[in-house]
């Protein structure tokens, strides 16, 4: 398999916002990207893009070198504060400005994490639109995920230069860890840290585990960097525990493990000339694989399993809703849609449509794909000045 590599240009440009996330009221300066990776390999622009090269967001990117062995890479274990560049680094929720800011609130709840504000921030909104503040700050917020339960989240993040503690200071904020926030004692604990970047984050069905889309040993060969993945790995909450899961020869992305029959659906991805993008079925005792859907990624399950919502790329990165057999399939957007999350009770999703490269919108449409024209909008990228990344939808005791 091709080792990625990549050729940063970093630019000079200034993030001069407040803390937290926009309001309906609030003006915020337009801020822009702090770095820019010019990749070997060209695709769609946007957060679910393949260009998004060492530092980007990643839900379905990546085109990486051999994995190796099937085992998770080794995490930093000796105490903050070693020397930059040594390997002996373990970050602190102080380290990387991760703060609670407010609990976690009850009932039904979409969580976005907004990139715009200086630190970055998790916000929540009911699903009528109703802004109910900042939950979490954290310096980078890149990627989020939700126990079914609402009992957790797991953030990737970290500081804008934590490059500089693995070696790789031009790459800037390529290295991303886990974070497990537990909402009953508003309280932050590292899962995955070290030398990696993990994105695409989503809980198990039993709540019992994170799923990522890791990358990991980033480094500099004469005049490129490099890294090992994209992988799909399973993070103990228990143990923290690494596991890599699959092929270690396949770009795994987007990794979800299935409620109804416990395989691994993920998003395959390989670049030939173009990407290419197929939705798998692992199943992980056997290794037995079923292509779910070719031109296709990022399927997010219902709650009971038996239907996924994935984007299609044979429709203009409309997001569809279908059975795991393939049945009742239905298209939900009319125009291309990112992220898509089923409400608690199946009947709607909560998707982005990405306006621009910088400003996707939160709308929600019904599963049955009745409204796909007209969605219902309930966070205005560009009315909060808000550049927003991932929504999920949980519902809390």
């Amino acid at each position: 398999m091709a080792r990625r590599s990549v050729r940063m240009a970093v630019l000079a440009a200034a993030w001069a916002i407040a803390p937290g996330c926009g309001d309906d009221d609030a003006a915020g300066d337009d801020a822009g990207l702090d770095a820019v990776a010019e990749t070997e390999a060209e695709g769609d622009a946007g957060p679910d893009g393949p260009d998004d090269a060492a530092g980007g967001d990643a839900e379905d990117a990546g085109d990486g070198a051999d994995a190796g062995e099937d085992a998770a890479p080794e995490d930093a274990t000796a105490e903050e504060g070693g020397e930059e560049g040594d390997g002996s680094y373990v970050p602190t929720p102080e380290s990387v400005d991760l703060e609670a800011v407010a609990p976690l609130p009850s009932g039904e709840v979409i969580l976005y994490n907004d990139w715009a504000p200086t630190p970055n921030a998790v916000c929540a909104l009911r699903p009528d639109g109703t802004f109910l503040g900042d939950v979490v700050h954290i310096a980078r917020a890149w990627s989020l995920g939700a126990s079914a339960d609402g009992s957790r989240l797991a953030i990737g993040g970290a500081q804008w230069d934590e490059g500089t503690h693995w070696g790789v200071p031009s790459l800037g904020d390529a290295i991303q860890y886990t974070w497990l926030y537990d909402a009953s004692t508003e309280e932050f604990t590292l899962l995955g840290g070290g030398n990696v970047n993990d994105d695409c984050h989503a809980f198990t069905p039993d709540g019992a585990a994170v799923l990522v889309c890791r990358r990991w040993d980033f480094r500099l060969e004469g005049t490129s960097y490099v890294w090992e993945g994209y992988r799909a790995a399973r993070l103990d909450l228990a143990t923290g525990a690494a596991e890599l899961l699959g092929d270690p020869d396949v770009q795994a992305l987007s990794p979800a493990i299935s409620p109804a029959d416990g395989r691994l659906f993920y998003t395959f991805y390989e670049f030939t000339g173009s990407p290419h993008y197929e939705v798998r079925a692992r199943d992980l005792g056997t290794g037995a694989e079923e292509l779910i859907r070719d031109r296709a990624r990022s399927w997010s399950f219902s709650r009971d399993g038996a239907r996924g919502v994935f984007q299609d790329l044979a429709d203009g990165s409309r997001l569809h809703v279908m059975g795991v057999d393939g049945a009742g399939e239905v298209t939900v957007t009319a125009t291309a849609g990112q992220g898509g999350s089923f409400s608690p009770d199946g009947t709607r999703v909560v998707f982005l449509y990405p306006e621009t490269t910088v400003c996707s919108h939160i709308e929600i449409v019904h599963a049955d794909g009745s409204d796909a024209a007209a969605p219902l909008r309930i966070r205005d990228c560009g009315d909060a000045d808000e550049s927003i990344t991932r929504a999920v939808w949980i519902a809390r005791p």
